[in-house]
């Protein structure tokens, strides 16, 4: 049985009128469940030509569940970003504790970023109570550049024109995926530019996004919480989008800003490849000099993509001795290790804007002459 972009793994054959079901994968499930132990008319008695056992969905899912599907994804290093797709309810009494556990597995191995949402507010759910919620979950799970905040909840239209209240992750990593796609990961993917949903209604809880609510945005911000906001656009009128661009990290340097960590993510996936393919080559001059020349093309293109200033790579790629050396050591050379430095400035992502409009007052002394 030849299915249109569904192929099966085994050959089918059907006799008769197939119980007047559909000959698609769906009606041969359904007919092959109604039919355990299929004997054609015709047959042998006791000729079975196939028996089938249904199975199960394996159950509920538990803490042990989702810490397990995160240890099956560690093998795998070309992501950015980590989400636990709607864990609240699945395990609406425990899911902070998995959250906690997966995020100190995060912090250490520092390979992508974990997506961690505070479910949408119920209805009758004051601001202050919601703030009061974020910071719970923030010091329940905790504060680091690989772990992300993200809130509010987001409301769509469902397919019967019926106005849903939903969850943001899936959202998030759309504007997320398409932004690192298009432009580079190092770009912010939240504000006017890359960060509308033109299909959304805007937050299930009340929009922050007038200047009259900035006192209360600055609340979740102090909580590293991102969040979608209803704001005026320059030519589309009204729109709902992402704001804020934030890490937990509780440093302030630049990599409380999502674009900075994605772009070290960037050089690490970008740059391991380039110095793990040098292994058991031979630990000198030439080996340094021919990693230089394969990352400088990478920094040199990262500069025009507006993602950082000024790299240096300091690898004694020019060194032509021992005596040249400035970062590696003719022991530690010689004992098969290499050590190269990146600098760079880092260029982060616009957060305020100040515009003074001054009045100019007009001159005071007014002179009148008249002629007789």
């Amino acid at each position: 049985l030849d299915f249109i972009n569904m192929a099966p793994n085994v050959d089918i054959e059907v006799d008769g009128n197939f119980d007047n079901r559909t000959l698609d994968i769906y009606g041969v499930i359904a007919w092959m469940a109604d039919h355990v132990d299929y004997i054609p008319k015709g047959s042998e008695e006791d000729t079975v030509v196939y028996s089938l056992s249904k199975g199960s969905d394996g159950g509920d899912s538990t803490a042990d569940t989702w810490k397990a599907a995160y240890e099956a994804l560690t093998e795998y290093t070309d992501a950015y970003n980590l989400i636990l797709s709607h864990i609240h309810q699945h395990l609406p009494e425990g899911y902070t504790t998995v959250y906690a556990d997966i995020g100190l597995k995060v912090k250490k191995a520092q390979e992508i970023k974990l997506m961690v949402e505070l479910p949408k507010p119920a209805a009758g759910v004051t601001i202050s109570q919601y703030v009061t919620a974020i910071g719970t979950l923030v010091k329940a799970v905790g504060q680091s550049p690989f772990i992300c905040y993200y809130g509010g909840g987001i409301k769509y239209y469902d397919n019967l024109g019926v106005i849903r209240d939903c969850d943001v992750l899936g959202t998030v990593l759309g504007l997320a995926n398409t932004s690192e796609a298009t432009f580079g990961p190092w770009y912010s993917y939240a504000g006017q530019n890359r960060g509308i949903v033109p299909e959304a209604l805007g937050p299930v809880m009340p929009n922050l996004g007038t200047p009259s609510q900035i006192e209360n945005l600055q609340l979740f911000a102090n909580w590293y919480m991102n969040l979608f906001v209803i704001k005026d656009t320059q030519s589309a009128g009204k729109r709902t989008m992402l704001w804020h661009n934030f890490t937990s990290n509780p440093i302030n340097n630049s990599e409380k800003f999502i674009s900075i960590v994605n772009l070290n993510l960037y050089l690490k996936k970008n740059i391991r490849p380039i110095l793990e393919g040098k292994l058991e080559e031979p630990n000198t001059f030439s080996t340094w000099k021919d990693i230089y020349y394969q990352v400088k093309p990478i920094l040199d293109d990262l500069v025009n993509r507006n993602a950082m200033l000024e790299p240096v790579w300091n690898g004694d790629q020019n060194a032509q001795s021992y005596a040249d050396l400035q970062v590696n050591t003719e022991e530690e050379v010689r004992a098969g290790k290499y050590h190269a430095v990146l600098s760079y400035k880092d260029i982060v992502t616009m957060q305020e804007v100040n515009l003074d409009i001054v009045i100019v007052a007009s001159e005071r002394s007014v002179n009148i002459s008249v002629n007789d």
